[in-house]
């Protein structure tokens, strides 16, 4: 609608190293995986078309990349509100070289399933084509992270710095801020608890870190299940799923408290469960909207 398509075709015509292709929209891991399939380069870089970087960006990513001989190359980003106010960072970049066959700390010291994105991440083209890496297209959030893991699963040596060529823009309307369907958000956890078991059982992680992983990832299956709206919903969740719940999931404030302590005592029981997990959503909503910032609500 913006004649942006216009603008890339004269990108193109002017510069022989630029190739745009024309496609019905599909969704973001549509256009990335059409991008995979017709991506001629050693390194695969990545920016939402909402966000920009700085002119240094690819250049940053690759130079590390050869400096550490890394198979995937991590860095900082900046995140700013529409208005242009930066936000202050919820954790503090590490620069570190990591080899997973030997280590794990990755997961924990890079907060690698809150910073699964894909942006300002360079990954090998050649790990990606040979073992068929692609983003999940029924998804509609989490691809990123799912994306990473499978990644990772063949990426032995990662680098992680704190250069920030990025710039995030945060938008209220964003997919990471809306609650989708429950069959949408329970797809999402199913592929990024495989994702996840493929890359603990390739790397051999501790057990200590596996808790960790668990726990973080529990949250999409906890965001599914704050959805649920039948008989049919709740019963579609398989007892291995509710396994893990029981077994990893830790609460992270006083909502997800008391949300555990129903799910383990009503989760088979409809009548109790639903109406409960209803009147939630319709609280937390509607506080939201107030903008009522207590943990109690907020997801």
């Amino acid at each position: 609608k913006d004649s942006s398509g216009e603008i890339c075709d004269r990108y193109a015509e002017s510069d022989s190293r630029i190739r745009v292709f024309h496609k019905p929209n599909g969704g973001v891991s549509s256009a990335r995986n059409l991008g995979l399939d017709n991506a001629k380069g050693e390194w695969i870089a990545f920016c939402d078309s909402d966000d920009y970087v700085t002119d240094k960006y690819l250049e940053d990513l690759y130079n590390e990349a050869m400096t550490t001989g890394a198979d995937l190359v991590g860095q900082d980003f900046v995140f700013v509100k529409e208005s242009g106010v930066v936000i202050p960072k919820w954790y503090n970049p590490i620069v570190c070289t990591y080899n997973l066959t030997k280590s794990d700390k990755i997961i924990s010291e890079q907060k690698l399933l809150s910073r699964g994105y894909s942006f300002c991440k360079m990954f090998s083209h050649s790990i990606i084509r040979e073992n068929e890496i692609r983003y999940p297209e029924n998804m509609r959030f989490g691809e990123d992270l799912c994306f990473v893991l499978q990644y990772l699963t063949h990426a032995p040596l990662v680098s992680c710095s704190d250069i920030a060529n990025y710039i995030y823009i945060d938008h209220p309307n964003s997919a990471i801020h809306k609650k989708h369907s429950f069959i949408n958000e329970y797809k999402g956890w199913r592929n990024i608890v495989n994702a996840m078991q493929g890359c603990i059982k390739t790397h051999s992680f501790t057990q200590e870190c596996i808790k960790y992983s668990m726990n973080n990832i529990l949250m999409y299956l906890h965001r599914a299940i704050t959805v649920i709206r039948s008989r049919d919903e709740l019963n579609a969740i398989t007892d291995e799923d509710w396994i893990l719940f029981d077994e990893y999931f830790q609460p992270v404030s006083r909502k997800t408290a008391i949300d555990l302590w129903m799910l383990r005592h009503f989760n088979k029981v409809p009548f109790v469960i639903l109406p409960y997990l209803r009147f939630c959503v319709f609280i937390r909503r509607n506080l939201l909207k107030y903008k009522y910032k207590g943990d109690m609500f907020i997801d």
